[in-house]
């Protein structure tokens, strides 16, 4: 049981991380583009 979370947790990094990264980045340039 415990393994099986672990791998699920896993996965779930390895797939959402870089989703929520690009998310973050175009939050950042849409806030640096309404600066200038």
């Amino acid at each position: 049981m415990k393994l099986r979370v672990q791998q699920y947790y896993w996965r779930l990094m390895q797939e959402v991380l870089p989703q929520v990264k690009l998310l973050s980045l175009m939050a950042v340039a849409k806030s640096l583009d309404r600066k200038t």
